[in-house]
């Protein structure tokens, strides 16, 4: 009697998609059956057998059992390989073996060198976007606060801050200039304009990544959940509507001071939740 070939892990090059694939060896069960025709005993030696759907058609049961016959010399009885599919392995492609390659020959200099490459590349496109999104939205604001202002003369030059909550709404904060009705009012004016209400919520979203990639602010939890508790949007674009006022290069003395207060990272500093632990 011949034992059957044991499978132990190995990879299989598909040429229809070209990818590598791999099949890992299970125990073996051995079991006796009777043949129905011959009634001789027969051993069975049965393994299940994770591969690829892709290398099923590489490796098919009938060849595994042909291979068997062609070993078959100094005995009449057969020994039967069997295999099943049980799931697709998480085996890695070429491009990801190649990857993890790169990564294992990597000096550690040139690692960490990588490191803040990438790091910085996600510092700029965040800062990009808080810069972009926040643009989107001042104009989107001042056209409807403008509109408010001819229909409601009572709230023209009246001072309040505003945000977005974790489910997506507009809330008005230092309303101590308003009366309740004015609040109502400006609240509902202010959801009632969907592009408003989605501008805002992309720059809670920018502000969150950028404050999550930079260094100088870690260790200090912005989520969508704190946001309108931390950032006043509004004082954000005062603080920029004022900046942009300054004289530059006349030598003028600005008229007011800007406040620094009310920009959004300082906001995030003065009043930015804290992780445990965290140290300034």
């Amino acid at each position: 009697m011949i034992s059957a070939p044991r499978f132990s892990s190995f990879t299989v090059n598909d040429p229809a998609s070209n990818k590598v694939l791999r099949a890992t060896e299970i125990p073996v069960e051995t079991t006796t059956e009777i043949d129905e025709v011959t009634n001789e005993e027969l051993t069975v030696k049965t393994s299940n057998v994770r591969i690829s759907e892709e290398a099923l058609d590489t490796l098919r049961l009938e060849q595994q059992t042909q291979a068997i016959r062609s070993q078959q010399t100094d005995t009449d009885k057969l020994v039967i390989s069997q295999s099943q599919i049980i799931e697709t392995p998480n085996a890695l492609s070429e491009d990801e073996q190649a990857e993890f390659m790169a990564w294992i020959n990597e000096t550690p200099q040139a690692r960490v060198a990588r490191g803040i490459r990438e790091h910085l590349q996600v510092v700029d496109s965040a800062t990009h976007e808080v810069s972009q999104s926040t643009q989107a939205l001042e104009q989107t604001y001042n056209s409807l606060i403008e509109r408010i202002d001819l229909h409601r003369p009572d709230l023209a030059n009246k001072s309040f801050g505003f945000s977005v909550n974790a489910e997506g709404r507009i809330v008005l904060l230092d309303t101590d200039d308003l009366n309740a009705k004015q609040v109502d009012y400006l609240e509902q004016a202010l959801n009632g304009s969907s592009t408003l209400v989605k501008q805002a919520i992309d720059v809670a979203n920018a502000h969150i990544a950028l404050a999550k990639a930079e260094w100088h602010t870690r260790g200090i939890v912005l989520t969508r959940e704190n946001y309108a508790k931390t950032i006043d949007i509004g004082a954000d674009l005062a603080y920029l509507r004022a900046a942009k006022a300054l004289p530059r290069g006349t030598g003028e003395i600005p008229t007011a001071p800007v406040p620094v207060q009310d920009y959004w990272r300082q906001q995030l500093v003065d009043k930015g939740q804290r992780a445990p632990g965290f140290r300034p």
